[in-house]
């Protein structure tokens, strides 16, 4: 994600069409936890595993095609479910452990 402008860029697209796709990733960024809420409850690895599939298959999208639509698309799944593997890993952990820990 982080050559967006290239990406963008190598498909014809302008700096104001990457600027629309770093709001998409920030804003499903800001989303990402009310969506995924059900999911982090669980607090188990199947959740996890979900959501670690969900950013992987976000991060292969544009190698299958790298059109705007589908990189459009890509930003949007991969900016709500990036932050919340960090937290969902983080809450696991932490259910994992003993409270004195």
């Amino acid at each position: 994600m982080t050559f967006i402008i290239a990406s963008v860029r190598e498909g014809g697209g302008s700096a104001f069409q990457a600027s629309l796709f770093w709001m998409a990733l920030g804003i499903m960024s800001v989303a990402s936890f009310w969506l995924w809420r059900r999911a982090l409850a669980a607090g188990n690895g199947r959740s996890l595993g979900v959501i670690t599939s969900t950013t992987g298959v976000a991060a292969l999208l544009p190698l299958i095609d790298g059109g705007f639509i589908m990189l459009f698309i890509s930003f949007v799944l991969f900016g709500s479910t990036f932050l919340v593997v960090v937290a969902s890993t983080t809450y696991i952990v932490r259910l994992a452990r003993k409270p004195e820990a």
